[in-house]
């Protein structure tokens, strides 16, 4: 993902923070009542945890997306990178796994054997 997003959403909530200090500057102040002043405070910190929410998962589902992309991506190579016989070499394994777990082979089909 585009670092930039990381940066914007970091250089927002530090924007957020300022007037967060800023407020107490002005409350030190007395430019205005301490009520107003924590109200304002409050509802800076509602909207800053509301975008945070909203920005925060649309992040996470392009994340989620785009490792998805790169996980075909990576089995679609693989899948390219394997022999034509991978398959029986595949199914060698897990015929033998089904041994170790004492169920019986699996059904043939004797026009796909390839021992024949």
């Amino acid at each position: 993902m585009d670092v930039r997003i990381y940066e914007v959403f970091f250089q927002f909530n530090q924007g957020l923070d300022q007037a967060l200090r800023s407020l107490d500057i002005l409350e030190e102040l007395d430019l205005e009542s301490p009520s107003c002043i924590t109200k304002i405070g409050v509802n800076l910190s509602e909207l800053r945890a509301y975008a945070n929410n909203c920005f925060a998962s649309k992040i996470a589902q392009k994340e989620q997306d785009e490792g998805n992309n790169f996980y075909r991506i990576r089995r679609n190579r693989e899948k390219a990178e394997e022999g034509p016989n991978e398959i029986y070499l595949e199914l060698k394994s897990r015929e033998a796994l089904r041994r170790e777990q004492g169920l019986p082979p699996r059904a043939r089909n004797p026009a796909l054997d390839p021992s024949r």
